[in-house]
């Protein structure tokens, strides 16, 4: 009988942490990919400024 109970113990911490754990590497993982959202509007808003300037400094040379 209590051998039943410690393994049921065990098992329901294991599942505990394992649940923890999930939940921890799926806030990570929504972390990485907003900043990685982030990085990427970032660097199109950065290309699309060179581009203008590219643009710009054709127009204004011809």
């Amino acid at each position: 009988m209590e051998k039943t109970k410690l393994h049921k113990s065990i098992l329901a911490f294991e599942q505990t942490s394992n649940d923890f754990i999930s939940h921890t590497l799926n806030k990570e993982d929504k972390e990485l990919k907003e900043d990685l959202r982030k990085r990427k509007l970032k660097l199109l808003g950065l290309g699309s400024i060179y581009v203008l300037l590219v643009l710009i400094s054709f127009t204004l040379l011809t």
